[in-house]
């Protein structure tokens, strides 16, 4: 990265303009700008600083002083006009980047005080393979689901393509007792369908378990399951692009869900948009291609295929590669929350509305400064309202934390925070599941790490939990978590563990990750 787009980069992290937290955000990578003009300016911190504008068709205004671009970047507001704002771009010496003030003793400590973990340790179950047959590498992201597609009565693993491999895909056959094999026989409609997430359900309701995947930057993809192994196509209606034809980048997902939105006793598609794609332009230009973002919802509307749904969202430009149902208010309507790729949102709980829409609200116990990389719900502590547990990234007073936290509903709309796991570092958390691990129907929380690590905690169904602290072996290759699901495979009473790791073979700095691309498995617990 050089010149004006190294400043840009640079600029926005050690100046200030992103509170330090940009640094690390690969989208800020990409913003590349053309050469600032007009004369240097300085602002009453002495940071200099040239005016430049952004069309409004790629930002929205945060508040008064701020912007928020496409790409999820805060800017600095100096003014607008019809078409465009105009915002500083700092300039910061590569070698003298401004310093930030020094906090305080009693702001460390506050804040130090707020990611103290809440939780005891335990030692209660041991885990076996569960998963003879699953894939050992190859880039496996960024979803599966769990369903019995071949009609056995045992759950298989459906899998859209791997990164990797060729463009169909895959389906896990299941014994029940932790062995797998690849459906070789199955048949699939020749699609240009790429990686993304899958799910499984009965969308025509003829008792099979149909398909859904979403291909990243190309849109959805539904296939019918007509028995025997035999898919068709049936997206008529769904978003997609065929690559090179030059059609525009339609509402594309890594994040969606099957439910009956409307209450027509058909599945929809509910999915969260995974943010702006770029596109080269002429000279050092580049502008926005197409841009999913905010939430969608594709209803399913039987043979005459599928229809996007006029609902007005009033967070449009929210995305993210996580969401989740529930009902969070008890008042009998669906409900869901997402993640976040925008540093610092907090109006991730999205509640459902009467007339088939719905409203975002701000979580209080959100970290301030985080990336929310992954979310999911259940009732946590018996009361009636869905919880949600939250695994993020933050950076708070110079210091990069990771960590799981539970936001527990209380009555009114507020939240109680426990903090599950928190350490030090930028690892991350990108993948949650709660299910029920030890048999006693309290919920249990899953998490996976950015580095493979996988997080086991019991919950008491009080909202309390223990960490388990012998849980299932980390990826040996130190492959990012990407998804993780809890279901009862063997009829046990008892969930088991099935999680999927992908990675680059490096990371940004070069240094050797994940050499195999990553993999599926399972584990089944036992009582000690």
């Amino acid at each position: 990265m050089g010149g004006w787009r190294r400043l840009v980069a640079a600029g926005l992290c050690a100046a200030g303009v992103l509170t330090g937290i940009g640094c690390a955000a690969r989208h800020s990578e990409g913003t590349a700008v053309t050469k600032p003009t007009g004369p240097v300016e300085r602002d009453a911190e002495g940071r200099a600083y040239r005016v430049r504008t952004i069309p409004k068709n790629q930002a929205v205004r945060v508040d008064a002083g701020h912007i928020r671009t496409t790409w999820g970047i805060t800017l600095d507001l100096v003014g607008e006009d019809a078409t465009a704002y105009r915002y500083k771009l700092y300039e910061v010496s590569e070698t003298k980047p401004v310093a930030s003030p020094t906090p305080s003793a009693a702001d460390r400590k506050r804040v130090a005080a707020s990611y103290r973990v809440d939780v005891k340790n335990g030692d209660r179950l041991r885990w076996t393979p569960f998963g003879s047959g699953l894939p050992t590498q190859g880039q496996w992201r960024d979803g599966f689901d769990l369903a019995d597609v071949d009609g056995d009565g045992k759950l298989d693993l459906i899998h859209g393509p791997p990164r990797t491999g060729q463009p169909v895909p895959r389906v896990f056959l299941g014994d029940g007792r932790g062995t797998w094999r690849l459906w070789r026989e199955a048949k699939y409609p020749s699609l240009p369908i790429d990686y993304g997430a899958a799910r499984a359900g009965d969308l025509d309701g003829d008792g099979a378990v149909d398909l859904v995947l979403s291909s990243h930057l190309r849109g959805f993809t539904a296939l019918r399951n007509e028995g025997g192994g035999v898919f068709r196509d049936m997206s008529r209606g769904l978003p997609f692009a065929k690559p090179g034809t030059g059609a525009p980048t339609p509402f594309s997902s890594r994040a969606f869900r099957l439910v009956d939105w409307n209450g027509d006793r058909r599945l929809d598609v509910l999915a969260l948009g995974e943010g702006p794609r770029l596109e080269a332009g002429r000279g050092d230009k580049r502008g926005v291609a197409g841009a999913a973002m905010g939430v969608a919802v594709f209803l399913n509307e039987g043979a005459n295929g599928w229809r996007r749904a006029e609902i007005a969202d009033p967070a449009n430009d929210l995305f993210g590669q996580s969401i989740t149902l529930g009902d969070f208010d008890a008042d009998g309507r669906r409900d869901f929350a997402t993640a976040s790729n925008t540093l610092g949102r907090t109006d991730l709980l999205s509640l459902g509305t009467p007339d088939g829409g719905w409203r975002h609200v701000a979580l209080a116990g959100v970290r301030p400064s985080a990336y929310v990389r992954v979310v999911a719900a259940a009732d946590f502590d018996g009361d009636g309202r869905d919880d949600l547990a939250i695994g993020y990234t933050s950076y708070e007073l110079e210091t990069w934390r990771s960590g799981i936290d539970v936001l527990l509903t209380r009555a009114g709309g507020g939240t109680e925070r426990r903090v599950l796991a928190a350490r030090e570092d930028k690892t991350g958390v990108f993948a949650l599941a709660a299910g029920n691990l030890d048999g006693d129907r309290a919920p249990d929380l899953v998490g996976l790490s950015g580095d493979g690590e996988v997080l086991v905690f019991l919950g008491d169904g009080r909202g309390g939990f223990r960490r388990e602290t012998a849980p299932p072996p980390a990826w040996a290759d130190t492959c990012r978590g990407v998804h993780v699901a809890l279901r009862d495979l063997d009829a046990d009473g008892r969930d088991e563990i099935v999680a999927a790791f992908a990675e680059e073979s490096s990371d940004t700095t070069g240094e050797p990750r994940c050499p195999k691309g990553g993999g599926l498995t399972a584990w089944k617990s036992t009582p000690r």
